[in-house]
């Protein structure tokens, strides 16, 4: 709806009134480009992720409760691994070293995961936490998402 208004105003008949507009001159050339907008990856897939990565991490541990240390270490070691068996790029950034000021690659955030990235990423974890004796088991948005992949 939004773009539909956009293009009334930038798309009259007269090129004149575009030129205006856009503050060019007679011939000049515009160019525009439409991008589609990444879905940041659901607070219910997050919360999935939550819930899979600490029982994962009991499972592991073989106990009923964690820590909140051994929480966050287990969402790393998934992210670390994941990286090294399968080299996807969006879970990693490369950050400067302010001090030594080369370049490190750095664990990223699954905040800024998109949905799809998060639940490519979530796929990994479920199998390969099968491959561990750990049945992860899909819920909500996670489940719809994977079923209309099976689809």
């Amino acid at each position: 709806m939004k773009f539909q208004r956009i293009c009334d105003q930038l798309c009259p008949a007269d090129s004149e009134a575009i030129a205006l507009y856009a503050g060019m001159s007679n011939g000049d050339t515009i160019t525009v480009e439409v991008k589609g907008g990444k879905r940041r990856r659901s607070i219910e897939q997050n919360a999935l992720y939550q819930l899979w990565a600490r029982d994962y991490a009991k499972h592991l541990l073989g106990r009923e409760k964690i820590t909140e240390a051994e929480h966050e270490a287990m969402k790393m070691t998934l992210q670390r691994h994941c990286y090294i068996e399968n080299g996807w790029s969006f879970l990693i950034e490369v950050l400067p070293d302010m001090f030594g000021g080369k370049a490190k690659p750095s664990r990223r955030s699954t905040t800024d995961f998109d949905k799809g990235e998060m639940h490519q990423f979530m796929n990994w974890v479920q199998y390969k936490a099968a491959d561990d004796g750990l049945i992860l088991e899909s819920l909500g948005e996670y489940a719809e998402l994977k079923q209309g992949q099976a689809a």
